[in-house]
């Protein structure tokens, strides 16, 4: 009986000091000042990393340790609507489609959407943000995606879509246009590239494949196993880690990836967390779901359940959370228009495009069927969209494609072919 009572005063010894941080600097957190040291974007709560709510977050290399420690936005695509108080968080939003800030430094600043006055890689500007005068208000920069897989990392230009995008190379014409190609066996060349050498410039492989050689100059490219991914430029199978909607239950070695699990619920992660087999490592919702039940971390003895989502209604989409209201299903699936705005019970109402167009973001406001402004994949515009007259699709020939976007041609599928505008088809390269 005394040995029985010693075992379960163990366990409860065990099971009390057991406190697993998620999403921390230091999982296992500091019993004696209670501060779980955590990530970037979340800040200390009764043992919890929370993460900060209203698209704020917490400043480059600074320990959050309450909520006013919120002081600043997500990323650069989001602006201040109101700054944090002593005892609140500031308080973000997110930039209209394409644009963004320019500095971090302007995130710490209250501003209208105005702020948004420049475009985020790949995109370029057509109209110039505008402050809030006379009556009239503000409003962001209009950024257009580049056309035909070309590219921009240049925040200032107006259209300077002279490099080709990461899984394309650039090979020019006789006229001077460049021509984007799809590089051939997973492989891919990279955006800084102004001075395009055809082919050879896919010399690495695309996200979720690892080198495994070179072959004739090009890479070998091997695809990652099971339901791992990689970053691009991975050189070896060890590099294959579980993608963000899958957890891991083995690690892995030197000779083989990992074994992922998929995260059940709707659930996701959205960080690396130290916990093999353990589901609690899905602890947000997935985009497009919003949450039911939250997840329960392991107490030492038990493990821990994943949160469970529910998916957003009506073709709504939201953002990867933690809400337990549907009114965070606020945006629209890519290739919906928004009918009906969400409010602060419910989720936004939104409808399919109609005859192959579609929508390179998620739509935030309420419109019609213009909101569809690019081409779905397989499809090529032919006739652009402008007011009063909607966006206007032709689907591919055989032998080419077309990612979703603004593309007015397709590309091929052979590489030693290029897409003719006369006869808008695939011909032999005479390049």
């Amino acid at each position: 009986m005394k040995n029985y009572k010693l075992c379960l005063l163990s366990l409860l010894l065990i099971q009390f000091s057991y406190q697993y941080c998620h999403n921390s600097q230091n999982p296992q957190s500091d019993s004696v000042t209670n501060n779980c040291g955590c990530n970037q974007g979340f800040y200390n709560q009764n043992h919890q990393c929370i993460q900060c709510p209203n698209y704020s977050s917490s400043q480059y290399g600074y320990i959050a340790i309450k909520l006013s420690d919120c002081n600043t936005c997500q990323f650069l695509d989001y602006y201040m609507l109101q700054q944090a108080t002593d005892t609140n968080n500031a308080v973000c939003a997110k930039c209209p489609q394409g644009s963004s800030l320019l500095t971090s430094i302007s995130q710490t600043i209250v501003k209208d959407v105005s702020a948004c006055s420049y475009c985020k890689s790949g995109y370029y500007i057509i109209d110039k943000a505008v402050s809030e005068s006379d009556g009239h208000p503000a409003q962001s920069a209009k950024c257009q995606r580049c056309p035909n897989n070309t590219f921009t990392s240049a925040v200032f230009d107006s259209q300077n879509c002279k490099q080709c995008t990461s899984n394309f190379y650039g090979r020019f014409q006789q006229d001077g246009s460049l021509v984007c190609s799809l590089c051939p066996n997973y492989t891919k060349s990279y955006y800084s590239l102004y001075l395009p050498n055809g082919v050879t410039d896919c010399s690495s492989c695309q996200k979720g494949y690892y080198k495994n050689g070179v072959s004739n100059g090009s890479p070998t490219c091997i695809k990652c196993p099971g339901q791992t991914t990689t970053f691009t430029n991975a050189a070896s199978i060890k590099q294959c880690y579980c993608d963000y909607n899958y957890y891991i239950v083995q690690l892995s070695t030197d000779t083989t990836a990992g074994v992922c699990q998929q995260c059940p619920n709707g659930s996701t992660r959205i960080s690396n967390i130290g916990l093999v087999g353990d589901e609690s490592q899905c602890d947000y919702c997935q985009n497009g779901y919003y949450l039911l039940t939250p997840f329960q971390d392991s107490d030492g003895i038990n493990p821990g359940k994943s949160a469970k989502c529910q998916k957003c209604p009506n073709n709504s989409y939201s953002e990867q959370n933690i809400s337990t209201s549907a009114s965070v299903c606020s945006m629209c699936q890519l290739n919906y228009y928004m009918q009906t705005a969400s409010d602060a019970t419910s989720s936004a109402i939104c409808l399919p495009c109609l005859n192959n167009t579609g929508t390179l973001d998620p739509i935030q406001t309420v419109g019609d069927a213009n909101q569809c402004t690019v081409c779905q994949p397989g499809y090529y515009m032919i006739q652009p969209y402008k007011d009063g007259q909607q966006t206007s699709c032709k689907q591919c020939p055989t032998g080419s494609t077309t990612d979703l976007g603004i593309n007015t041609v397709c590309y091929c599928y052979d590489t030693n072919a290029f897409w003719s505008t006369d006869t808008n088809s695939c011909k032999q390269d005479k390049l």
